[in-house]
């Protein structure tokens, strides 16, 4: 049965819903760390109790890894402990297979294989075709532990030795000065008309009564919400920062108009008056801009789902 729609739900949703299965074994050549992320919390919303999410990525020994989206993997697997599995493959040769195995007890119950990262771009796509069809569960179940055999866990000490990690200064979209100026964009913290801080909104989100005050959100200019640099809204994607920070974000609001922080819309807004030295909580005004150094902030787009936010002076 070859599938061709609606990917994201027959793939990865539906089987937790209509089958009888604990796990979701996965093979993938590129995978994100906020798509793992995504899908499990959807997972969580779902059907409540989430199946095991055990995934392998395929193409590290020949595309290495993002240090952003290796940090991330490895935060995941640490705080939802026992629920999610991530690795690496490791040795010359690469992974480019997308295989995606339910089962129960370790019996395959329903499998998948096709075109379609583990990720958002692969799953959730608008200017391309991507199919998968249903397989013979047992043969992909023995691939996946086949590969499976060939890798080594995100945790492993000594996994930067045997796989490549781009630490962020190595990174290809780094450094600033030789940036392409497509390749990045800056976001105004102040209101344009007035060059003051927003009221209520922006940095001061959380500025009312029956609020948390440090929620925040990042406004974007309509130029670059109408463009295709940042995700589609709703899709999370990992930022790293320029001190070593990593966050989950996502476009919301009307059009996608706005960065969030989707696991808690405070994170941002604590993360920026950290920065500022000022109070938690406390409303940031344009001279706390200015005494920092920055009216702004810049995002370069570093990989798939994968940027970086320079708030330095």
């Amino acid at each position: 049965m070859l599938v061709s729609t609606n990917l994201y739900e027959r793939v990865l949703i539906e089987p937790a819903n209509n089958e009888d299965v604990d796990k979701l074994t996965i093979v993938s050549g590129y995978a994100t760390a906020s798509m793992l992320s995504r899908h499990y919390q959807e997972l969580l919303a779902d059907i409540g109790d989430v199946p095991i999410i055990d995934l392998t990525v395929g193409m590290t020994p020949s595309s290495g890894l993002a240090y952003a989206q290796h940090k991330v993997f490895n935060q995941l697997e640490e705080e939802l402990e026992g629920k999610i599995r991530c690795r690496y493959v490791t040795g010359e040769s690469s992974v480019h297979a997308k295989v995606y195995v339910w089962s129960k007890l370790n019996s395959p119950v329903v499998a998948y294989a096709g075109s379609s990262n583990y990720t958002h771009s692969g799953f959730r796509v608008s200017d391309r075709i991507e199919v998968m069809s249903q397989v013979d569960a047992l043969s992909a179940h023995t691939f996946c532990e086949r590969i499976r055999l060939k890798s080594q866990s995100c945790a492993l000490e000594t996994i930067s030795e045997l796989v490549t990690i781009f630490e962020p200064q190595e990174t290809p979209s780094l450094p600033i000065e030789i940036r392409h100026a497509g390749e990045c964009v800056r976001l105004p913290l102040i209101v344009k008309s007035t060059g003051e801080t927003h009221k209520q909104s922006g940095l001061n989100w959380g500025q009312r009564e029956d609020r948390d005050p440090d929620q925040a959100y990042i406004p974007i200019p309509a130029k670059i919400y109408k463009s295709d640099f940042f995700p589609p809204r709703g899709e999370r994607f990992v930022v790293e920062t320029d001190d070593g920070e990593t966050m989950f974000f996502v476009r919301a609001q009307d059009d996608g108009k706005a960065l969030h922080t989707p696991i808690d819309n405070s994170q941002i807004g604590a993360y920026i008056r950290r920065r500022l030295n000022i109070q938690s909580g406390a409303f940031v005004t344009r001279a706390d801009l200015d005494r920092y150094g920055r009216i702004d902030v810049t995002f370069f787009k570093v990989g798939d789902e994968t940027y970086y936010l320079d708030f330095g002076v």
